[in-house]
């Protein structure tokens, strides 16, 4: 599609000398109409009297010369022509910027692409809107998208947008444009543009789908992207309906949670019988879901398809989960050969280490012990002692395997007196100490590494061999020790992939010995010498955690957010509590609230809980107010549960109409209520609750009381309109007329008065 786009903007220029249209048309080859092209004349243009006065003719014969070359595609000779053209003219004289275009694109066709750059720069800076302007706008824009430079080249696909008026240009410049934003991250304005593109009909239009899926997808925007991916499907064939297909269910199943859709999908492409790769992609789905249901026998009636369609990767997996099938159905004999085959067609890959585990299993569940009685057979059997002790390398490492720790440790133990070379007998030692250190001998073990350390120091193995040491010396608890070898590891082995942890369990061994900052310096170079760490999510939380301790709340932020980004299984709650905290400390609202939906409400801290609470009942936010409040009162810590607070919870109740739970904290707050106004406020609670209960006796004393505590302002107009409320639910409509005209007379505030005279009225009318 983009090598067609260029055909076309090539083709621009021929046009242009014929047509006065400023845009870059599909057009027919320059090539293929010989006859009729002015560019291919030049026998005619050469022989033809030209006055050599008129540099405008002289011009234009210059410019039919150039294209002449440039149709029979001699690229550095019509560069040579366009480049005397240009000395012959000025900017704005005709063909000048069809010119500059066509010696562009001879030094880009060329293989010298910075010269053709700065022509196509040039053209925009003499021509900027004229009839080359989007070509050569879409030729920068390439030019920078294949130097990586991709700011420049979607600003540059932009503008071609902008310059173009035809449709087929602008739709590939919108394209590739939206490519660029997605690169740059800038998701939003990639999901528009994708989406503009996916509206057009173009050979971009399918490509631009998928794109808009993935990226509505990367922006968790899971169920339009399951509908764009479900659209593109139904629109497509072959190898890209299918793999819409399978990433619509991989996605419903994933994030959705939507079994049966997921299922469906995935039933649809695996059916493709033109689905390629994607099609044993979604038979391994299918496998995969099957195996998770713990429909084994469903799981083995797709394995031929993923087997046959899938990758390597794909097949190794489908090959697993079949073999694993057959095990889960009791069929040891079966699963048995298929481990066998992966072990044999994908050594040393990590699905081989999975089908070595079961294959181990399936062998302890046969009672399969033909290798260790072969072993011990071909020992017996020889008699010289040097191919003994290589037999009893193999007894060993058969026993080792088979985590045969202690019988494996005593044989290894007999190979260091044997007359094995000397390597041999060190790996033995080294072994030796490894099998007792999983027996639990961590003494022997130690004593056993640093014998090996001390033999061995050139040995390749070593900065293996001191971080058992270093591990060992810290479960037998000496940190001085364990911390020495550690930073040995990682100040004389730098190129060693073991430094990495060994800065990890450096920084951790400080962490307990409470040396914080010391463990945040040696997390810091961690992160620094080792940006794809997999410890970079434990890094980011223990150094959050340190300036979290020192109250560096600020400091603290970043880093625990990006510890629970990594790892919210392992370090999410706790990122997130001490988060909320830092929040909270910093009194910074919206993102304590945002925090604390996320906790589990039992992580909160009163304290947090009493103020959220307060914070959501003053911006009118009654559900989260009722939440935290209620929590806080049902934890009982009595002295956070202030008149404020028993106040605020009561008032949220009364408005969401939980009646009856409001009426203990509106109790209370009458009980902590000593002033005149806030008692009153407290009495008019208790008097909505008991008229919501129909307790009219109880609520008509309170009321009073409230009036004798306020005979004025507006807290005694709140209690004359609500006295006026009661006599209207007691069915004493004279009363509450009265009550209601009164409050009218005796109100400033217009609202409360047109209130009052509109429930006095109906109550007229209705008399």
């Amino acid at each position: 599609m983009v090598a067609s786009l260029f055909f076309f903007l090539l083709l621009a220029g021929a046009r242009a000398q014929v047509s006065s249209t400023p845009e870059i048309r599909r057009a027919i080859p320059i090539t293929s109409s010989p006859a009729s092209s002015p560019e291919n004349n030049l026998s005619d243009i050469r022989l033809a009297p030209i006055d050599s006065s008129d540099p405008a003719k002289l011009a234009e014969a210059q410019f039919a010369v150039a294209n002449g070359f440039f149709s029979r595609k001699q690229w550095s000779v019509a560069a040579l022509e366009y480049e005397k053209f240009l000395q012959m003219t000025t900017p704005g004289q005709a063909h000048r910027d069809q010119a500059l275009f066509r010696l562009g694109e001879c030094q880009r066709l060329s293989g010298d692409g910075f010269s053709s750059q700065t022509i196509y720069q040039q053209l925009l800076k003499e021509s900027p809107t004229g009839a080359m302007a989007a070509a050569a706008s879409y030729r920068l824009a390439e030019y920078y998208q294949s130097r990586k430079e991709t700011k420049s080249a979607m600003e540059s696909y932009a503008q071609a947008v902008t310059l173009s008026s035809d449709p087929t240009i602008k739709n590939a410049a919108r394209y590739q444009e939206a490519l660029c934003c997605r690169e740059l991250g800038e998701e939003k304005e990639a999901l528009s543009l994708f989406d503009q593109v996916s509206k057009e009909e173009s050979p971009n239009r399918n490509n631009a789908r998928l794109a808009l899926a993935e990226t509505q997808q990367k922006a968790g925007n899971n169920e339009e992207a399951v509908l764009t991916y479900q659209a593109l499907a139904h629109d497509s064939s072959g190898p890209m309906k299918a793999e819409a297909l399978v990433k619509a269910a991989m996605l419903a199943s994933e994030k959705l949670q939507k079994k049966e859709l997921s299922e469906q999908l995935f039933d649809q492409a695996a059916a493709l019988p033109d689905g390629g790769e994607w099609s044993g992609v979604a038979a391994l789905g299918l496998m995969k879901m099957s195996y998770e249901a713990k429909d084994y026998k469903k799981t083995l009636q797709k394995s031929n398809q993923a087997i046959t369609q899938c990758n390597l990767e794909g097949r190794a997996q489908a090959l697993v989960l079949s073999a694993q099938a057959h095990r889960q159905l009791g069929e040891l004999k079966e699963a048995l050969p298929i481990y066998d085959q992966v072990l044999r067609e994908y050594p040393g890959t990590p699905t081989a280490y999975d089908a070595l585990f079961a294959r181990l299993i399936v062998l302890q569940a046969l009672h399969d012990s033909a290798l260790l009685s072969q072993i011990e057979e071909a020992s017996l059997a020889t008699g010289d002692p040097l191919q003994r002790s290589k037999i009893d390398v193999l007894k060993a490492e058969t026993l080792f395997q088979e985590k045969k720790y202690a019988a494996a440790a005593e044989v290894y133990s007999k190979i260091k007196s044997s007359s094995l070379p000397e390597d041999l007998k060190r790996d033995a030692l080294y072994k030796e100490a490894w099998s007792l250190r999983q027996t639990g001998d961590l003494q022997g073990a130690l004593t056993l590494f640093s014998q090996w350390i001390q033999s061995a120091s050139a040995s390749p193995q070593m900065p293996v061999a001191l971080m058992e040491r270093a591990s060992l010396e810290q479960q037998l608890k000496n940190p001085v020790a364990a911390t020495a070898d550690y930073s040995t590891v990682i100040e004389q082995y730098r190129q060693a992939p073991e430094r990495e942890l060994a800065l990890q369990q450096k920084a951790l061994l400080q962490g307990e010995q409470r040396d914080n900052k010391g463990m945040r310096a040696t997390f810091q170079e961690l992160l620094k010498s080792y940006p794809t760490t997999k410890a970079e999510a434990q890094a980011n939380f223990w150094i959050g955690w340190s300036y979290f301790e020192e109250k560096e709340y600020a400091l603290a932020i970043p880093f625990l957010e990006k510890a629970e980004k990594l790892d919210s299984k392992s370090f999410g709650e706790r990122s997130q509590l001490r988060l909320l905290l830092c929040h909270y400390y910093l009194e910074q609202v919206p993102e304590t609230f945002q925090i604390a939906q996320q906790l589990s409400i039992t992580a909160i801290p009163a304290e947090v809980l009493q103020w959220l609470g307060l914070k959501a009942f003053i911006k009118g936010d009654l559900p989260q107010a009722d939440h935290y409040l209620t929590v806080l009162a049902q934890r009982g810590k009595t002295e956070l549960l202030t008149a404020d607070v028993q106040a605020a919870l009561a008032q949220t109740l009364l408005q969401e109409g939980k009646f009856q739970e409001a009426e203990a904290p509106a109790l209370k707050s009458l009980d902590f209520s000593s002033e005149p106004a806030t008692r009153a406020e407290a009495l008019l609670r208790i008097v909505t609750i008991r008229k919501a209960l129909r307790n009219f006796p109880e609520a008509d004393k309170l009321v009073q009381e409230a009036l004798l505590l306020q005979p004025e302002g507006s807290l005694n107009i709140q209690a004359r309109l609500l006295q006026a409320d009661l006599f209207l639910s007691e069915g004493k409509k004279d009363e509450a007329e009265r009550a209601y005209k009164a409050v009218a007379l005796l109100t400033a505030d217009p609202k409360v008065r047109e209130e009052a005279l509109a429930k006095a009225a109906k109550i007229e009318k209705k008399e």
